[in-house]
């Protein structure tokens, strides 16, 4: 009697327990009415257009470069226009909550079906994830949408790069009697020989050039690290030439002037080397731009087995994914090279 009236005592007690832990139908009501009260708090309504300028506000306070801005405005435009031409209006004049995981596949089709580069749309797919996790950090919406849309897969492959008879040509091609011809031929072999960027080196100063140490220092460059490398030999000659008996004197500290003594700009750059690849035929081969110097640069360094990391430093490449692809398409054969470094 007495066990069986302890354990109706205990059964009891686990009862009033229960009871005390379980809420009834009237609270659980007024704790979701909190919830939402408090989720009303948090995350504020904001749609997609006023999502972008707060975006890029934030990022300019951040300090990002000016390309990195203009390249969040142009990829986050676009995406907004790819989203009014699939009619998907609700983000844009609503809230940015309504933007879903479809929605973005959507524009991926959208995309894939006008034939945009693979390239491109991974490069505005990085730009909208961007935006969706500052979106995130700032409470607007509890997930990314975004969060689980990989990138689409690119095959391996590089831009257009000169043959040798092609570069050759190139540099052959300016009067080295005129002023603007021995500074474009200074230009194209700074690109062919240093793999430099073109806003590298209409950026370059004459302080940037060291004759005597034979190095050059890129100060402006994409990631924002300086770099200072090697000159070639016949770059030290050229340059030395260009400083001391050509470019003459100048109130315009720039390495590359105009004739006028003004500076050279992406645009003049772009038209002289397509003036030399009309002229020399090169541009029936192949498409001639600043950066195909710098794409040449990469694979001749690769193709004779120069070190990767040593060509990265080259370069001024943050990480080596795109080196990669140039290794897997220039890089020595793997049959020739599986002895070395055997005993």
């Amino acid at each position: 009697m007495r066990k069986n009236a302890s354990e109706k005592n205990s059964n009891n007690k686990q009862s009033r327990r229960k009871n005390r832990m379980q809420l009834d139908d009237s609270a659980l009501e007024a704790v979701k009415q909190l919830e939402v009260k408090k989720e009303g708090i948090e995350r504020k309504q904001l749609p997609l257009e006023s999502a972008i300028e707060a975006f890029l506000d934030y990022c300019e306070l951040k300090g990002l470069r000016y390309d990195t801005l203009k390249y969040y405005t142009k990829e986050l435009k676009q995406f907004r226009f790819h989203l009014i031409d699939l009619g998907i209006t609700e983000p844009i004049e609503n809230d940015l909550v309504d933007l879903t995981q479809n929605h973005i596949y959507e524009v991926i089709r959208f995309m894939k079906q006008k034939s945009y580069a693979v390239s491109t749309i991974n490069t505005r797919l990085i730009a909208i994830k961007a935006l969706l996790n500052w979106a995130v950090e700032r409470s607007y919406i509890s997930e990314s949408p975004a969060k689980n849309v990989k990138q689409l897969r690119k095959r391996q492959e590089v831009g257009p790069t000169f043959s040798q008879n092609q570069l050759r040509k190139l540099l052959a091609a300016p009067d080295l009697h005129t002023f603007p011809g021995f500074r474009d031929v200074c230009i194209m072999t700074t690109l062919s020989d240093t793999g430099c960027r073109a806003g590298e080196l209409v950026a370059l100063k004459l302080t940037d050039v060291d004759l005597v140490e034979g190095t050059i220092l890129f100060r402006i460059n994409k990631n924002g690290n300086p770099r200072r490398i090697p000159m070639s030999k016949r770059l030290n000659k050229l340059l030395s030439i260009w400083i001391k008996e050509i470019r003459g004197q100048s109130d315009n500290d720039c390495l590359f002037i105009s004739v006028d003594g003004g500076s050279i700009s992406n645009r003049l750059l772009q038209q002289q080397i397509k003036h030399y690849s009309r002229k020399t035929g090169v541009e029936r081969e192949v498409s001639a731009s600043p950066h195909a110097f710098r794409r040449t640069f990469a694979r001749n360094k690769i193709a004779a087995g120069v070190n990767i990391f040593v060509v990265q430093q080259y370069l001024g490449h943050s990480s080596l994914d795109m080196l990669k692809r140039y290794v897997a398409i220039y890089g020595p054969d793997l049959k020739e090279s599986i002895e070395k470094g055997i005993d």
